[in-house]
């Protein structure tokens, strides 16, 4: 499940073929990726101990929670924030000096 859903995000991100877009989600889509491998890693152990089962349930549960709350967002962005983001990020001063 946490594999299709990074697999869809990533997905996504490739499709807006915008750099500034990748750049914009690469912390979500690293930590995604990362917990996806973990969690593989994890289920690949709690096969010889029944303790690491449990930890490996434990870490999933949670997990599950954190991929799909970055895939959800990733999937909902549009370039808007991208295209904006000078206008966004702008200060009080940085516009007072403009202007």
């Amino acid at each position: 499940k946490a594999n299709h859903m990074f697999e869809t995000a990533l997905a996504k991100t490739k499709e807006t073929d915008n750099n500034d877009f990748t750049t914009y989600h690469s912390r979500r889509l690293t930590e995604s990726a990362t917990d996806v491998i973990i969690g593989y890693l994890m289920l690949r152990d709690a096969k010889y101990s029944e303790r690491k089962k449990v930890v490996a349930e434990t870490f999933i549960d949670e997990m599950l929670n954190r991929v799909e709350s970055r895939c959800n967002f990733i999937k909902s962005s549009n370039l808007a924030v991208v295209k904006h983001n000078k206008q966004i990020l702008e200060t009080k001063e940085e516009t007072a000096v403009s202007k």
